[in-house]
C-alpha cells in the first residue's frame, strides 16, 4: 500500500486548510478592535468571504469522490485490522517459540525484527488510513452543512461597528466635556 495519500485526498486537505484559514483570518478580523475605517474593514472582511466561499464551491465539487473515498479507505481499514491482529498474533507467536527454546539468540534476533517490522508497517498504513478517513469526514460533514460563516460574520460585524461607534461618540462627548471644562 502506498505510503501517501491519494492526488485527491491531498487537495482536499489543501483545500480544508485553506478554509481554516480563511475562517481563523475572518474570525481575528471580527474580534480585533484596531482603528481601521468601517469601510476598509469590510472590503477585506468581504475578500476574505468571497475567498472562503470561492473554497466551499471548490470543496463541493469534490464531494461526491470523497464520500466513495471514505467507502474505499473504510474497507482498506478493515482489511488492514484484520493484516494488523494476524500480525500481532505472529509476534505473540514469536514470542512463545523464543521463550521455550525454538529459537537461539541469533535467529531470535532476526524473526523478532522481521515480525516486529511487519506489525509497525500495519500499524503505519492502518494510522495513515485513518487520517485519510478523518479528513475526508471533515471534508463530507462541511458539504452537509450550510455554511455559516457569512450570518455570523455579518451579525458580530453590525455589533461591533455599533458598539465601536457608540465608543466613538463617548470619547468624543469627553474630549468636547474636557473643552468645556465640564469633566
Amino acid at each position: 500500500m502506498p505510503k501517501g495519500t491519494s492526488k485527491s485526498t491531498a487537495i482536499i486537505q489543501r483545500l480544508l486548510e485553506e478554509r481554516r484559514q480563511y475562517e481563523a483570518w475572518i474570525a481575528r478580523l471580527n474580534d480585533s478592535a484596531d482603528a481601521s475605517p468601517g469601510h476598509v474593514r469590510a472590503r477585506v472582511r468581504s475578500d476574505y468571504e468571497a475567498r472562503l466561499a470561492a473554497v466551499t464551491e471548490e470543496l463541493k465539487a469534490h464531494a461526491e469522490s470523497a464520500r466513495q473515498a471514505i467507502e474505499e479507505k473504510r474497507h482498506l481499514r478493515g482489511e488492514l485490522q484484520k493484516k494488523e491482529a494476524l500480525a500481532a498474533e505472529k509476534l505473540t507467536e514469536t514470542e512463545l517459540r523464543h521463550s521455550v527454546g525454538e529459537y537461539d539468540e541469533g535467529q531470535w534476533e532476526q524473526v523478532h525484527k522481521d515480525v516486529l517490522a511487519e506489525l509497525i508497517s500495519v500499524r503505519e498504513d492502518l494510522q495513515a488510513v485513518e487520517a485519510d478517513i478523518h479528513k475526508l469526514q471533515e471534508l463530507d460533514a462541511l458539504v452537509g452543512n450550510k455554511p455559516l460563516v457569512r450570518s455570523t460574520a455579518a451579525e458580530a460585524t453590525a455589533a461591533r461597528e455599533a458598539h465601536a461607534a457608540k465608543s466613538r461618540a463617548r470619547r468624543r462627548a469627553g474630549v468636547h466635556q474636557v473643552r468645556d471644562g465640564r469633566r
